[in-house]
């Protein structure tokens, strides 16, 4: 009896059982088991049955699907494969139950259980039942609950869920979708959440509040290059490069901000300052004085190194006064003295290039130097003629020797250099007497005329001989002989042809 231990008939119901299935069946024929493991036709109008009939107390217990209805029987006798009652009962089924059969002796137990979730059938309080679709992130739960917003289970049709931490501020919304930029709500890392495509109003594409910096372009700045560079096109304080903003852009030489100016190192072009940009640089190491941009006129108040018109500069200023101007080289004696004048006797320089023996600044005779400066002698008729400015009242002989000279030997070269009225006028010209006076004078040949001669060098006319014994009587000899200049009498003083 392996597994089944034949047939028997039981009160109420015949069981049959077959390949594990327990079928319940209306009860039939007697009460006494007739044989065991064989099948018994009765005599009863069309009844015939199967009885499982136990020889020993069995208990069993199987667990089937069946119908709630239960299917009754012709009264024909069974035929064919038992399975063929089975598959009409499974065809027949649509309630899925739990049925438990209990046998003890003679008497037969059934019990039916509630529903079975995951079984792929909604039943009871199930809210769903997917089968093996149930679990994590199906629409149906392990449970056998709808998978919903809120449950901490993100579901099919949710982006996020984090259960009770859900919420409109927070990384998954209370819709269960994932908070991101431009949806309204302003979510963790954002600072704000306009939900609109504006980038320049008060909160941007990015949910940033607007900054310099940001590389957006807002109210207020005029340029945002997203960089720290002050150099290129925008500068971090997000305004365009431009003169005067402190930083070198472009074609800028120079830039020092607010320190630009005209008269700074940086010009207000940003340029560096340079003489002829006519702009003053005198401030901080700047030297120029003007800035008239180099016209190339130095007698205009501004020369073209940028400085006011001054002796010893190199530039000729007429309108200064100037005659001339080496650059105040030191070298009075070089055609242009360190006061910007050509050289003069009395200008207080020695020029002896000029034929000046002595300058001492002035024009008083007998003061060690001579109103000639020491130019007492000078070529006149084809003679150099002399006279000594510290003395009056000498021949020739003694005003020829101050100089290292002696009178002309020959007499009559010396007589026919003066025995006309042009030639004594052009000896009086050249010492700067204003006159002459022609006369066959003993000794006049030459002297001036007689005066007090205290500062001055001549007084009156140029006396000049027409008598031919005159140079051999003034080697020794003239009138006022021995006379000093400053005496009251009228002293006199002696032009003589020296050689």
């Amino acid at each position: 009896m392996n597994g089944w231990m034949g047939m028997r008939r039981f009160h109420g119901f015949c069981g049959l059982f077959s390949a594990g299935l327990l079928i319940l069946l209306p009860a039939c024929g007697d009460d006494s088991a007739t044989s065991s493991d064989s099948a018994t036709t009765g005599t009863s109008d069309d009844t015939t049955s199967t009885t499982a009939t136990t020889t020993a107390t069995t208990t069993a217990t199987t667990t089937a699907t069946t119908s709630t209805s239960t299917s009754t029987t012709t009264g024909d006798p069974t035929t064919g494969d038992p399975s063929d009652t089975v598959a009409m009962t499974e065809a027949e089924t649509s309630t899925s139950t739990t049925t438990t059969t209990t046998t003890t002796g003679e008497t037969t137990t059934t019990t039916t259980g509630g529903p079975v979730c995951g079984d792929g059938v909604m039943e009871g309080d199930e809210e769903c039942d997917d089968g093996e679709n149930n679990g994590p992130g199906y629409a149906c739960k392990a449970d056998c609950t709808a998978n919903v917003c809120g449950d901490g289970d993100p579901g099919p049709d949710e982006e996020c869920d984090n259960g009770r931490m859900n919420a409109d501020t927070a990384a998954c919304k209370s819709d269960c979708t994932n908070n991101v930029c431009g949806d309204g709500f302003v979510g963790p890392g954002e600072a704000c959440d306009d939900m609109n495509d504006v980038d320049d109003d008060e909160c941007t594409n990015n949910c940033t509040t607007p900054s310099c910096g940001d590389g957006i372009t807002q109210a207020g700045e005029e340029c945002d290059d997203g960089n720290d560079i002050d150099t290129d096109a925008c500068t971090s304080a997000c305004t365009n490069a431009a003169c005067g903003d402190g930083f070198v852009q472009g074609d800028e030489e120079c830039d020092n901000g607010n320190d630009n100016s005209p008269n700074a190192a940086c010009t207000p072009e940003c340029l560096n300052a340079v003489c002829g940009d006519s702009q003053v640089y005198n401030t901080g190491d700047g030297t120029e004085e003007c800035d008239d941009g180099k016209d190339g006129d130095q007698d205009d108040g501004c020369t073209d190194e940028c400085l006011l018109p001054t002796c010893g500069d190199g530039f000729l200023q007429a309108s200064e006064g100037e005659e001339c101007d080496d650059g105040k080289d030191g070298d009075q004696d070089d055609g242009c003295t360190d006061l910007c004048k050509k050289p003069y006797c009395g200008d207080g320089f020695l020029q002896a290039s000029e034929g000046e023996t002595c300058d001492d600044g002035n024009n008083l005779p007998n003061d060690g130097c001579d109103p000639s400066c020491g130019k007492a002698c000078k070529s006149v008729n084809g003679l150099l003629w002399c006279y000594n400015p510290d003395a009056c009242g000498e021949a020739c002989n003694a005003v020829c020797s101050k100089y290292g000279l002696t009178p002309v030997a020959d007499k009559t070269v010396w007589f026919n250099a003066q025995n006309t009225s042009a030639k004594c006028t052009a000896l009086a010209n050249a010492f700067g007497l204003g006159g002459t006076s022609m006369a066959s004078y003993t000794y006049a040949c030459l002297e001036d005329t007689g005066g007090n001669h205290t500062n001055q060098t001549f007084v009156g006319n140029l006396l000049c001989s027409t008598y031919s014994g005159c140079p051999n009587n003034h080697l020794t000899n003239m009138d006022q002989l021995g006379i000093a200049c400053n005496s009251n009498q009228n002293s006199r003083r002696s032009i003589c042809p020296c050689e």
